[in-house]
């Protein structure tokens, strides 16, 4: 089971990556939203 999982996590990685990367931005684009949000109230 370890020597089937080691290749299939190698397979994987670059997907988790982008899946971090995809989730990054859309997290960053949610607080600058916010942010966006804050500073038309603000004014």
């Amino acid at each position: 089971m370890p020597d089937q999982t080691q290749p299939a996590n190698e397979k994987l990685q670059p997907l988790q990556v982008l899946k971090y990367i995809l989730g990054g931005t859309c997290i960053y684009a949610a607080v600058l939203v916010t942010l966006a949000q804050l500073f038309v109230t603000a004014l």
